[in-house]
């Protein structure tokens, strides 16, 4: 089966879609397929490609081949971002139809590809498979910075194509149910995970006698994170007990230094630019705990961050300010403690009763079997595998 994947991000970015797809691909290939990936010059995050990143037509190292289409450079603003991501899903189609595919695969985000992905599909009279890694298009309204007159319109179309499309994947089980209430026709649940075997356990740490509880945050920095009310959190907290290390980048890094330079003692919260994989689970070998945070938002109730598998699997024992299912999946997995989002005064609460019974920091080997049985790639990948032989 020849089957075209339209992803605005694919590797050698570093994060959450480049991961899925990197683990997914060579599984993909693997199993007979012929995957051609029709992406942008890598760009991510910094919004300009570096100085020898691969462009054209190339071939991947999984034995897919890569055609890498024109990109918008933007910085921290969102308008530039939106053109980036439609001038790639316009530049997308031509290459698409050109790989004249059995299945399209078109995966959010951006947006925009879900609308290139119709138009390849009917173009090429190929079956269309929508992948919505986040819960849209719920998340219109409830970033405020997205006017009615753009939302009101930008949903109905979402929803359409979400309709359209002979399957739809979610990462999320609640989002899932909630897409089938709408009357989409066919909705698979396949989560995010990771490569279990290659992600190494790191021994449970806890904080000596007199020294402050070390957490870490790596990740995105943005306004779906509220990673700033994590470094407020640290301020409630009694001096000295708490030391949070923010590895990562994002729009709202400036809320976040703000909010930083506001404590008593800034050098409580250390932050640390973006690094690989490595670089992360070193900076996690150093910590008592990992925070994974989410907004206050309803759509973030059927949202699962894909870093909470990796960090179950680790056995770092999770402080999850968050709600719906991404809790119920720490809670599952016997994986750390949950408190309400957008709740500074309950995650510091958090933080000094670990400090006082420093045993619950160490969660042992359930969390990591429970990635095994329901988040392991392998797993997850033969799921795609079956999903796309029924879409033929």
């Amino acid at each position: 089966m020849r089957l075209t994947l339209l992803s605005h991000y694919y590797e050698p970015e570093v994060g959450a879609p480049q991961r899925r797809w990197t683990a997914f691909v060579p599984r993909l290939v693997a199993a007979g397929h012929d995957v051609t990936v029709v992406t942008a010059r890598p760009h991510y995050p910094h919004g300009r490609a570096a100085p020898g990143s691969p462009a054209g037509r190339t071939a991947g190292r999984h034995g897919e081949t890569v055609v890498r289409v024109r990109y918008v450079p933007y910085d921290s603003g969102r308008g530039r971002r939106v053109l980036d991501q439609l001038l790639v899903a316009a530049g997308s189609v031509v290459p698409a139809l050109r790989s004249r595919p059995d299945v399209v695969v078109a995966t959010a985000p951006g947006l925009p590809s879900l609308l290139a992905g119709r138009l390849v599909a009917t173009l090429a009279r190929a079956r269309l498979v929508v992948e919505m890694r986040d819960a849209w298009p719920d998340l219109l309204g409830e970033v405020g910075s997205v006017p009615g007159p753009v939302r009101v319109p930008a949903t109905a179309a979402v929803t359409a194509l979400q309709r359209s499309a002979d399957t739809v994947v979610t990462v999320s089980d609640r989002f899932a149910a909630r897409l089938r209430g709408r009357g989409v026709r066919r909705v698979v649940h396949v989560a995010n995970g990771t490569d279990v075997a290659g992600v190494p356990v790191l021994p449970p740490r806890r904080p000596a006698p007199g020294d402050p509880l070390r957490v870490c945050y790596a990740g995105t920095i943005g306004e779906s994170q509220a990673v700033h009310l994590a470094v407020r959190a640290v301020g409630l907290c009694p001096p000295g007990s708490v030391h949070l290390v923010v590895v990562g980048h994002g729009a709202a890094l400036p809320a976040l230094l703000q909010e930083r330079n506001r404590l008593d003692d800034p050098t409580a919260v250390e932050v640390r630019p973006a690094t690989d994989p490595a670089g992360v689970r070193a900076v996690l070998a150093g910590c008592d705990t990992a925070l994974v945070t989410l907004r206050d938002w309803p759509s973030f109730r059927a949202t699962v961050p894909s870093k909470l598998y990796e960090l179950l699997a680790l056995g770092r024992h999770v402080s999850a300010a968050v709600a719906g299912e991404a809790a119920d999946v720490v809670r599952a997995a016997g994986g750390g403690d949950v408190v309400p989002p957008e709740d500074p005064a309950a995650l510091a609460a958090l933080w000094q009763r670990l400090r006082r019974d420093p045993d619950r920091l160490s969660p042992g080997e359930g969390p990591r079997r429970w990635v095994a049985e329901h988040a392991d790639d392998a797993v997850l990948a033969a799921r795609y595998v079956d999903l796309l032989a029924r879409a033929r």
